[in-house]
Parts: C-alpha cells; structure tokens; sequence
C-alpha cells in the first residue's frame, strides 16, 4: 500500500495532517462498523466489512509512517 492509496481510501487530499487521518479515520469507523447495521443484507454486510478493513489497514499504514518520521 502507498500512502497516496491510503489517503484514496481514507477520502483525504495528499497534503492532510495526522489530525485530519485520525478525524477521516473516526467518521469511516463509523460509517462502515457492521456492528451498527445487523439489517444489513449478508452481500452487502461483506462489502461493508471489506471496506471497514481497507480503512483500518490504510489508517495503520499513516500511523506507521507518520511514526517512522518522529
């Protein structure tokens, strides 16, 4: 994964801060946790885990990098 990928994936501009990855981060939890949407058809129930963990693998990815370069 390469940062422009996570950021895609995230709904950010190339130039956003750890605070706005966090923030993009949060909201999409929120958006795509299965937890909250037990009516969910199973087909649709599997897009929407798949998505929830491009997000949190894309989140872990910035916060890995963001880290490297403390």
């Amino acid at each position: 994964m390469t940062r422009a990928e996570a950021l895609r994936i995230l709904g950010l501009p190339k130039g956003a801060t750890f605070a706005e990855i966090e923030r993009a981060r949060k909201d999409a939890v929120k958006k795509f946790n299965v937890d909250h949407r037990q009516t969910l058809e199973p087909h649709i129930r599997e897009l929407v885990e798949e998505k929830f963990k491009q997000v949190n693998m894309a989140f872990d990815f910035l916060k890995s990098e963001f880290q490297a370069t403390r």
